[in-house]
């Protein structure tokens, strides 16, 4: 078993490159437990590996630090980032943000690109990931587990772009264009060729509240979208987007 140590040299700790910013907030809620009940402060030790590094407790750090209370720690060999992250989804769990975050930090590009996205549109995950990489059903070949293992990658990001752009001008107009089912018809609109987004956004502002009805099918939504796209238009300029 390995043994309990504890210190008040707070500098031999170091945060494990990739792992959670720090949450002032989680901060504070542990320093108020621990200056109201101080014996709390060895009752559960911090985990680190060889190099000193904090696998589990930073928070905890950061808390008895400002309270000048020493650390108790536990030191396991060989641990590393991916133990940091099966530890804490065991207790608080990551966010796909805090897994991007954590690959970018460790210079994975695909993760930057999807943090740069997540800033720049305010998509949901699961519309990012839409987005992002081609993939039309629910995570389709990007799946959860392949996001949390640093497998996540980016598809045609020219592409990725353009949709996105042309997705946020149609959320402006439908209060429920930003549900995932509503943004797998819109992007499967969008990538037809005869697609003409001028017009789609002219028709959804217009006649948007007449046709467009909220439903949990994105086949009910092409359906709509393709009503809306053609509407008031000749039979020759009429267009099938699906």
């Amino acid at each position: 078993m390995n043994k309990v140590q504890q210190t008040e040299d707070y500098s031999s700790f170091t945060r494990i490159k990739g792992n959670r910013t720090i949450n002032k907030a989680q901060v504070k809620k542990l320093y108020d437990s621990f200056n109201e009940h101080p014996e709390l402060a060895s009752a559960v030790p911090i985990i680190v590996n060889d190099k000193m590094e904090i696998i589990d407790g930073q928070h905890r750090k950061e808390a008895l630090k400002k309270l000048g209370l020493p650390i108790s720690y536990v030191q396991i060999d060989g641990l590393d980032l991916r133990d940091v992250q099966i530890v804490n989804s065991a207790t608080k769990n990551w966010s796909p943000t805090d897994y991007a975050r954590s690959f970018a930090e460790l210079g994975n590009d695909n993760y930057k690109t999807y943090l740069e996205f997540r800033e720049k549109y305010h998509f949901t995950h699961s519309i990012l990931m839409l987005m992002l990489t081609g993939a039309m059903q629910r995570d389709g070949g990007n799946t959860t587990y392949s996001f949390r293992h640093g497998k996540f990658k980016v598809g045609n990001l020219e592409q990725a772009n353009k949709i996105s752009k042309q997705f946020k001008d149609v959320v402006a107009y439908y209060k429920r264009a930003d549900s995932r089912v509503f943004a797998v018809a819109f992007k499967r609109a969008a990538i037809n060729p005869n697609y003409n987004h001028k017009r789609m956004l002219e028709k959804i502002q217009a006649y948007g509240a007449k046709f467009l009805k909220d439903s949990p099918y994105a086949e009910d939504y092409m359906r709509q979208l393709e009503k809306i796209y053609n509407y008031h238009n000749g039979q020759e300029n009429r267009v099938r987007l699906f």
